[in-house]
């Protein structure tokens, strides 16, 4: 019925485009709020040639991005990936692509090196595809040519592949902000009329996502892989080995208490009897003792799993044009970035804004956009766009000269943190020449009032 339905409304869409360009908003939206991302490309696709050309670019690319990352969750939740023990920064599953919410799997595949990589494959491309539907969106007249608005609250996934809405573009957004916070508490609507401007802002976060997965796949991690990884998934790691096998009876064991009882609603410090009773009564309950053990073991474990990672984190080249693919990415992130601000800049419109231009409504609180702001932003820009052309070398602690970043991708030898920091790692891409200051970053990240890391994580 489903395919039913989504064929009659692209046969409406190709014989009717007026009417389909006034309806196409709500259709878009409501299949976005019941997960079928798929049905909202194809939703897209059929659109592209209609009214609003740059609406459907980037409704397509939009969804291209969801279904790219959806996809990447998924295939994570089909190998059981254990993502809920993300709540300290010390831990394995913080780490990137690893603190995706992929819902509970009591009955994984098993996983293994081959297949995390293939996913990122996947991932890459798909982002890729997202990024070529953005790219069309016009920019010449960005008010008049591309309005999307879009209430991001409504917005569900499907996280677990069975075709059914289990998880938010919110609780994702909140979840990959992490401790930064960068959009602060977000409200039950979080309405914004996206536009051209926001079309590059997603190709450039399309590019910095990209390029992460190909730094990734440039190298190999099988070592890490085999060591590190048990606790991530434990139900379906492929080595029997005695750290397997105790994550995976650790596992079975929280699962084994079932519904855990409700902590009371009350402060556990406040200075009540009645309260003060409540949290007694909750903590003396054995299956609360019990959960509590096993999530500090586990804690542990990640930690000592994280440093493990680190400790093997000297991962060989295996595909080194992969680490150019992930410079030109990282440049073509700077480049649209560059790209979101102009045409901020040109919009005459002041409608629920993603990103303001100094003196427009933006939707996300907290975090003003001034000129001030603007100005620092592109100073950051004008600095990272130096260090990847190799013009503006990077400083290291232990030498006067500086390290060239570009011939880093360009030339990559095998990925050492620990060599890296020692300075052994980076010592044959030293050169004379100018290096990027302290001094300026410090002055660019004040003009963010003490929160340049949030603004990075929106502004991109």
């Amino acid at each position: 019925m489903r395919r039913i339905a989504l064929a009659l409304a692209l046969f409406s869409v190709a014989m009717s485009p007026g009417a389909a360009t006034a309806d196409f908003v709500d259709d878009y939206a409501a299949l976005l709020s019941e997960a079928r991302i798929d049905e909202a490309v194809a939703l897209a696709e059929a659109d592209a040639g209609v009214d609003a050309p740059g609406t459907a670019a980037l409704a397509l690319g939009a969804a291209r991005f969801a279904a790219a990352v959806e996809g990447l969750i998924q295939g994570l939740h089909r190998y059981g990936l254990a993502s809920e023990f993300s709540n300290a920064p010390l831990q394995m599953a913080g780490l990137p692509f690893l603190r995706l919410p992929a819902p509970e799997n009591p009955a994984p595949e098993t996983v293994t090196y081959a297949g995390l990589r293939a996913l990122l494959v996947d991932f890459a491309a798909g982002l890729d595809a997202a990024r070529a539907a953005l790219e069309g969106v016009p920019a010449q007249a960005p008010d008049a040519a591309t309005q999307l608005p879009l209430d991001l609250a409504t917005v569900r996934l499907d996280l677990d592949g069975d075709g059914d809405p289990d998880g938010s573009l919110i609780d994702l957004m909140a979840r990959v902000a992490g401790p930064a916070g960068a959009f602060g508490a977000i409200p039950e609507r979080f309405a914004a009329d996206f536009d051209a401007a926001d079309a590059a802002w997603l190709a450039a976060y399309s590019h910095l996502l990209g390029g992460l997965a190909e730094i990734l796949l440039a190298h190999d991690w099988e070592a890490s892989f085999d060591a590190t990884f048990a606790g991530l998934f434990p139900r379906s790691f492929p080595h029997d080995t005695a750290i397997a096998r105790q994550a995976r009876e650790r596992r079975e064991a929280f699962a084994s208490l079932g519904p855990l009882p409700t902590p009371p609603a009350c402060a556990r410090w406040e200075d009540d009897p009645v309260c003060a009773a409540l949290w007694l009564e909750f903590e003396s309950d054995p299956a609360i003792g019990m959960a509590a053990m096993l999530g500090m073991e586990g804690r542990y474990a990640s930690i000592a799993d994280l440093v493990a990672f680190v400790h093997l984190l000297r991962w060989p080249v295996a595909e080194p044009a992969r680490m150019a693919a992930a410079l030109a990415h990282l440049e073509g992130m700077a480049t649209m970035s560059r790209e979101t601000a102009r045409r901020i800049a040109a919009e005459t419109d002041d409608r629920a804004e993603w990103i303001p231009a100094p003196g427009q409504s933006g939707v996300v609180a907290g975090l003003p956009i001034d000129e001030t702001t603007v100005v620092a932003w592109m100073g950051v820009l004008d600095e990272i766009d130096e260090i990847l052309a190799g013009r503006l070398l990077v400083p290291h602690w232990r030498f006067e000269q500086g390290v060239n970043l570009r011939r880093m991708f360009l030339e990559p030898g095998a990925l050492d943190l620990v060599l890296i920091l020692q300075g052994a790692g980076v010592e044959p891409y030293l050169e004379p020449g100018p290096v990027a200051d302290a001094r300026t970053w410090e002055a660019l990240s004040g003009a963010f009032g003490g929160r340049f890391l949030p603004y990075a994580i929106w502004l991109n």
